[in-house]
């Protein structure tokens, strides 16, 4: 067994390092350590005596510790984020437990959050793709002449639109993510836990990703599509695009369309993909087919788009003029 008095700290770096050689995105190590140094930040204020993180030992992390620390994180964070840190927290404590750091994980002994059955949030607006892409194939006037790039954020949109994909996916996309030969191409998506899936490509998609591409030759000369393992999105100077410079574009987008008050709040991005969701359940995809398009790994998960659309169409039905003459004669 580890010494009593054995860092917190130290033994968060060195699990994390451990996510780092498995090759976790570095968005989901942040996230740990944001999870693991904020619950033991709680623990390590609660115990007083100007106690601090930095001095908080491994010992000290019994259930009783855990229970208090979780019910301080719980008093300004959602059940989201109460799902999430209770799930890193016990991957931790597993891992101290296989390093023998530990005999066994606390987190068995604090209740588990239950994440709330939420309807997914999509864009409140009938023709979002339309709008958005006719949108981004006008040159936005207030940018410089240097940085304005309707091919690319026309492609781009149209990625989020028309394939569902998550908006880390989309940054992992490179040049040979597209597949197949020309009318029946794919695109290849890593999602999480590594899990490949394949989308078909239509030939609109098609056209616009082409016309994208030839634009990207242009600026950056022909070499900027040799390397198949080059980024497929790049940003105006030709570097990869950020998680960040998606979400400003996207953002940008939105309020050139008149869009911005549409989109629920905490999503930009992947308010696409629940709008591409909706629609097409809402069109008639089958829910196992749409699980396969969206890469979930519960079919539960996108079950939620079917109680959406249900709700839908149930306002639907109750504001169509033959339903409130009927309900005159109630």
């Amino acid at each position: 067994m580890a010494p009593a008095d054995e860092s917190f700290l130290a033994r968060v770096e060195d699990f994390l390092a451990g996510l780092q050689a498995a090759k976790r995105s570095q968005h989901t190590i942040d996230g740990y350590r944001s999870d693991l140094l904020g619950v033991g930040a709680r623990i390590a204020t609660l115990r007083g005596d100007q106690a601090t993180v930095e001095r908080l030992t491994i010992a000290e992390l019994d259930a009783r510790a855990m229970r208090r620390g979780f019910a301080a994180w719980a008093s300004d964070h959602a059940e989201g984020s109460m799902v999430r840190a209770w799930g890193t927290w016990s991957r931790f404590f597993g891992y101290l437990v296989d390093d023998e750091a530990i005999e066994r994980n606390p987190m068995k002994q604090v209740p588990k959050p239950k994440l709330p059955h939420s309807a997914p949030r999509a864009i409140r607006h009938e023709n979002v793709a339309e709008t958005l892409l006719g949108t981004a194939a006008t040159p936005d006037p207030q940018a410089k002449r240097s940085k304005r790039w309707p091919e690319r954020d026309v492609a781009l949109v149209a990625l989020y639109c028309v394939t569902g994909i998550r908006l880390a996916e989309g940054i992992a996309l490179r040049l040979d993510s597209i597949t197949g030969p020309t009318g029946a191409r794919r695109l290849q998506v890593t999602g999480k836990g590594k899990k490949d899936r394949s989308i078909p490509i239509q030939p609109g998609l098609e056209s616009v990703i082409d016309r994208y591409l030839d634009s990207r030759a242009q600026r950056h000369g022909d070499d900027a599509l040799s390397d198949p393992n080059a980024p497929l999105l790049v940003h105006y100077d030709g570097t990869a695009l950020t998680r960040g410079r998606i979400q400003y574009v996207i953002e940008r987008l939105y309020r050139r369309a008149g869009l911005r008050a549409a989109v629920p709040a905490g999503a930009l991005v992947h308010a696409l993909r629940h709008s591409f969701a909706s629609l097409a359940i809402e069109y008639g995809t089958d829910v196992v087919e749409l699980r396969d398009l969206l890469g979930h790994a519960s079919l539960a998960t996108t079950s939620r788009y079917l109680d959406a659309n249900a709700s839908r169409l149930r306002e639907a039905v109750a504001a169509h003029p033959s339903q409130r003459a009927v309900d005159q004669h109630r």
